[in-house]
C-alpha cells in the first residue's frame, strides 16, 4: 500500500509518518529530500542560483534556506518559481526511493498533483492557531513568518479534493495516533 500523507505545515504529518514507520511502512520524507537536492553540486541548487542569484548562498556554497524562505513565502510568484525548480527533483527522488517497497508512506506537504502513483491519500489537518504555534516552536521563527508560510500554502479545501481520509489533529500526540490507528492497520499490505 502506497499512502500519500499530506497536510499543511504544522499539521502533524511528520509525527504521524513516524508512527506509520513504526508499523513497518517505508517512510519517504519530502522535506528531507528537499534539503538534500539543494546541497552544493546538485542540479537543483544550480537552477535556484540561476533564478534567484548568488546572494542566496552561504559562504560555504550551501543554500541560505532561511533567506530564501523569507523571500518566497511572502511572494507567490517567487514561490512558484522555486516550486517549478524543486518539485521535479523531489518527486523523482520520492518515486526512486519507493521502488520495490510494499508499504510506503510519503510524508509530503504537497498535494499529490504530480501523478505519483499511490493507493490512498491521508490528509492531516489542524486549526490555524495550533499550526502557527507548532511552526514557531519547530523552526524558531516569529509569528509573522509562520503566518506567511501558512498563507503561501493551499487551504484545506484544496487538499480535501484528493483525500481518501481526513484526520483532525487538534489534540495531543496520543489522540492523533488513536485516530490514525485504523488506517495504519487497515491499509497495511502483507
Amino acid at each position: 500500500m502506497i499512502i500519500w500523507l499530506t497536510g499543511g505545515s504544522g499539521s502533524g504529518k511528520s509525527v504521524l509518518a513516524a508512527k506509520f514507520e513504526e508499523y513497518g511502512y517505508k517512510r519517504i520524507d519530502a522535506d528531507k529530500i528537499a534539503r538534500e537536492i539543494v546541497l552544493p553540486e546538485k542540479a537543483a541548487l544550480a537552477e535556484i542560483v540561476k533564478a534567484f542569484g548568488e546572494e542566496y548562498l552561504l559562504p560555504d556554497g550551501k543554500l541560505d534556506r532561511k533567506k530564501l524562505g523569507r523571500a518566497v513565502f511572502g511572494d507567490g510568484e517567487l514561490l512558484s518559481v522555486l516550486n517549478r525548480i524543486t518539485h521535479k527533483y523531489i518527486i523523482e527522488e520520492m518515486v526512486s526511493q519507493s521502488r520495490g517497497e510494499k508499504n510506503v508512506i510519503y510524508d509530503a506537504p504537497l498535494r499529490n498533483t504530480f501523478g505519483v502513483p499511490c493507493d490512498k491519500t491521508l490528509l492531516v489537518t489542524a486549526p490555524k492557531e495550533i499550526r502557527i504555534g507548532r511552526i514557531m516552536e519547530r523552526d524558531g521563527i516569529g509569528r509573522t513568518e509562520a503566518e506567511n508560510r501558512l498563507d503561501a500554502q493551499s487551504d484545506n479545501g484544496a487538499y480535501l479534493a484528493d483525500a481518501d481520509a481526513v484526520i483532525q489533529n487538534d489534540g495531543d500526540v496520543e489522540a492523533l495516533f488513536k485516530k490514525a490507528d485504523i488506517y495504519i492497520k487497515e491499509w497495511y499490505t502483507n
